[in-house]
């Protein structure tokens, strides 16, 4: 009887495992290290200052420096954050090589796709068809009448059942 490696069927060789980071998770932190380390620069330089030799314009001009990078960070990424939104947004399948454009692209031109597409054209023309035999249905019915078959309701606004009115 086959009884199958289960550490070697659940992991096979040449896979990573879950723990370890592949170098598309390393670049999407890239930004977050990058403002981390501006600001543990910042407050090291702000704790340093009063053990150095209190050189005055040098410590204005890093630390001025590194402000001016921190903001430009926060600006830069507060500006490509609809396009990572959107990028997050966008399903698999308009990734890739293999995407659906491709697959539309050989559908339209392929031979072998010809019965598809006289079905999907047949189909389009019956919903079209249908739609339309509807909106002119209801467009010449016949009015409703109320129990007094004079009365033509014109408007949805009736109002509500009230309680005060019937205690």
């Amino acid at each position: 009887m086959f009884m199958p490696d289960f550490p070697d069927f659940l992991h096979p060789h040449g896979e990573k495992e879950e723990n370890e980071m592949d170098d598309n998770a390393m670049q999407k932190m890239h930004r977050y290290w990058v403002l981390n380390g501006l600001r543990q620069s910042k407050e090291n330089l702000q704790n340093d200052y009063d053990k150095k030799d209190n050189n005055r314009a040098e410590y204005s001009r890093q630390l001025r420096y590194l402000r001016l990078q921190i903001v430009w960070h926060y600006v830069k990424n507060t500006f490509l954050f609809p396009l990572w939104f959107i990028r997050i947004l966008t399903p698999s399948f308009f990734k890739g090589t293999p995407n659906i454009w491709t697959n539309l692209k050989q559908i339209f031109t392929k031979k072998e796709f010809h019965p598809l597409r006289m079905a999907m054209l047949s189909w389009f023309a019956f919903s079209y068809l249908l739609v339309q035999g509807g909106m002119y249905y209801f467009r010449h019915a016949p009015r409703a009448e109320a129990a007094t078959f004079t009365y033509f309701q014109t408007s949805w606004s009736g109002g509500g059942f009230r309680s005060y009115e019937y205690a």
